[in-house]
């Protein structure tokens, strides 16, 4: 159990480091094309393209890390009933329908990515327009099983205490 709690940690860190790393490279490719420009140089002709992509790749690992941490976008129309026992059984079907739903689209994502491979289509750079389109259906892979993981574990909300209770400790000052 130890090494599946390790491995599921690494797993997190690697989505953390490619989402900053995919940050770095959208903030970068622009800048560099600005200070090509300024240099009168021809600056690099894929750039526009690869921080589109970037956009894509960018906005899908966000995604995922949302739903791991439960901060997706949802509407909760049963705020109010939020700590009844009805409520739980509401969200755990929501989670079901989300985890089918993705899982669908990720099923038709895999067709679209064999599809582009066997044409052997290209985006730039002569890079396989697969290799870009693999996110789709790996985020929402992901997305889904975390959901129908998610189906399994639901748990009350538990109301954070109000910051006037806590103890902060104070800084004394000389």
């Amino acid at each position: 159990m130890k090494a599946l709690h390790s491995l599921h940690r690494g797993l997190l860190r690697i989505e953390d480091a490619f989402l900053l790393l995919l940050v770095a490279a959208i903030i970068l490719l622009p800048v560099m094309q600005i200070l090509s420009r300024l240099l009168e140089w021809q600056g690099l002709l894929w750039a526009d393209q690869a921080v589109r992509l970037g956009v894509l790749w960018l906005s899908l690992a966000g995604a995922m890390i949302a739903s791991r941490q439960q901060q997706h976008i949802r509407i909760d129309l049963f705020q109010h009933f939020e700590n009844t026992r009805w409520y739980l059984w509401v969200q755990r079907f929501t989670h079901l329908c989300t985890a089918i739903i993705c899982g669908v689209i990720a099923w038709f994502c895999i067709g679209l990515v064999k599809a582009d491979y066997q044409y052997g289509d290209t985006a730039f750079l002569d890079l396989p327009l697969w290799i870009c389109e693999i996110i789709i259906p790996i985020a929402f892979g992901i997305i889904a099983l975390r959901f129908a993981a998610a189906v399994f574990i639901v748990q009350r909300n538990v109301e954070p205490e109000p910051v006037s209770q806590r103890h902060i400790p104070q800084r004394q000052v000389k």
